[in-house]
């Protein structure tokens, strides 16, 4: 488990780590540089990171609604898996969370690791949508 890292708003002059981040981890399903552009300027996602050696390890966006935040996409790079930046980076994401708003998201079901983890901070899946990916696979829709 790696030390406590600071967690930071990135802004319009992450976009490329997060690009690059973004398509290392999730290939063919990754967000274009115009899609992240839109998202920044629709004032309604947000993107955090960790920063380590001026690198960026892990990001999340977030889609923040007056009664719910949902959680687009969390990702950490490859070589620093395993460390706990996911976890630590979900647990700052639900500090966020403002009284009376849900916090919900989608996963792959087969993102056995992924579940895990939003289990482990007492998501509960309530649905199930059929082949909502690009790739034919089902998301499970879970809530905080």
């Amino acid at each position: 488990m790696i030390k406590k890292q600071k967690i930071v708003r990135l802004t319009l002059s992450d976009i490329q780590d997060i690009f690059s981040l973004f398509c290392e981890q999730f290939g063919k399903e990754s967000w274009t540089i115009p899609q992240l552009v839109g998202s920044f300027n629709s004032n309604s996602t947000v993107f955090y990171g960790i920063y380590m050696n001026n690198t960026l390890v892990c990001v999340a966006s977030v889609l923040i609604s007056v009664d719910d935040m949902n959680l687009l996409d969390i990702a950490t790079k490859n070589e620093y898996k395993r460390m706990g930046l996911a976890t630590l980076m979900l647990e700052y994401l639900i500090s966020q969370k403002k009284q009376g708003q849900t916090f919900s998201l989608e996963v792959k079901s087969s993102n056995i690791p992924a579940i895990n983890l939003y289990k482990k901070f007492g998501f509960k899946t309530v649905s199930i949508r059929k082949k909502y990916y690009k790739d034919g696979e089902d998301a499970l829709c879970m809530f905080l």
